[in-house]
């Protein structure tokens, strides 16, 4: 990630022995705004302020709040202010990286829709905050750049970039991970020899209701240390440069990469190589073999079970229907 301003104002406010309860540098004084960079006194907790000249499409129902910091946000008779302090010092390095990147979403986008930008920002960065004392395992990076090879080979070369990244909904474990007005994709991914298995998280994904239609997509995966192949890091540039040309597309995927728990200080950490064994569709219908909540007794639910590929081959997807379901996807949102 860029630096869109000199991280070392962090260090100057900290060496400032001005006796106030408040230290702070104006930055960016080319932005029509006013951006506040600031050090609370005593405990010496970052602080950031953003004084914009724009409008919330509407007014937030609760403050967005995370682990690693609390945020205020005042609608003005001029716009919107957001406050934003960490939680503590012990939080100031995730801090620097949450400021750098809420700089980079109000200089690339419209001045005048910059506060609804910020707003998703913060929320976004807010579950990030929520996962980031969880380790980015290989189980998760192998899940994320399963939905993403899906994105960027399948949903990108029909739908095009930006209404392709905007279907993307994997980081939101309420909803399947493409969305369509008629029809949806669920991603699994298998890491290991033979054919596998389908890993199900609940005993809703895979129904039916208001979907239409749903695709399994298999992405069978060989993950090694080192060799050929390429890297989750690797697989999000490649995305990032696909939809750059976009604001809109460009700042939801950023934001989705957050809300997954993904931040690219992961990437020496998650620098394992991956190689694409072979990407199956499949047709979930009434046949299909699963788990929904029709099929279970009273109370008991969230169930987690798997389906071995082997019992799928009835159900391989014509991927030419595939194909049309998208392209008419794309008219319907054109």
């Amino acid at each position: 990630m860029s630096d869109y301003f000199d991280r070392d104002i962090w260090d100057q406010l900290t060496r400032d022995s001005s006796p106030t309860t408040m230290v702070q540098r104006r930055i960016i004084p080319e932005s029509p705004h006013n951006v506040y960079l600031a050090e609370s006194r005593p405990v010496r907790k970052r602080v950031m302020r953003l004084e914009l000249e724009s409008e919330l499409s509407s007014e937030p129902s609760v403050q967005p709040q995370g682990l690693g910091f609390k945020t205020s946000v005042e609608v003005t008779s001029q716009g919107t202010n957001f406050v934003l302090e960490a939680a503590s010092p012990n939080d100031n390095v995730l801090f620097a990286e949450l400021s750098n990147d809420l700089v980079g979403v109000l200089l690339t986008s419209d001045p005048v829709a910059c506060a609804d930008r910020i707003f998703n920002r913060i929320v976004a960065w807010q579950s990030f905050f929520s996962k980031a004392k969880d380790p980015f395992t290989p189980e998760r990076a192998a899940g994320l750049f399963a939905e993403l090879w899906v994105l960027n080979e399948s949903v990108f070369p029909v739908l095009g970039s930006v209404s392709g990244s905007l279907s993307w909904h994997g980081p939101d474990p309420a909803l399947q991970d493409f969305q369509y007005p008629r029809f949806a994709i669920e991603v699994k991914s298998f890491r290991g020899t033979g054919p596998g298995a389908l890993r199900i998280s609940s005993e809703h994904q895979l129904e039916l209701v208001g979907v239409g239609t749903l695709f399994v997509a298999y992405v069978r995966l060989s993950q090694r240390a080192v060799g050929e192949g390429i890297t989750l890091g690797d697989l999000i540039d490649a995305v990032r440069v696909a939809v750059g040309a976009s604001e809109v597309g460009a700042s939801y995927f950023e934001a989705q990469l957050l809300t997954v728990g993904w931040h690219d200080s992961f990437r020496d950490m998650r620098s394992e190589v991956f190689e694409i064994r072979s990407l199956e569709y499949f047709e979930v219908d009434d046949d299909f073999p699963r788990v929904i909540s029709t099929m279970l007794p009273t109370g008991v639910h969230s169930t987690k079970y798997k389906v071995d590929r082997s019992a799928l081959d009835p159900f391989l997807a014509d991927e030419a229907k595939l194909a049309t379901m998208l392209g008419e996807a794309n008219g319907a949102q054109d």
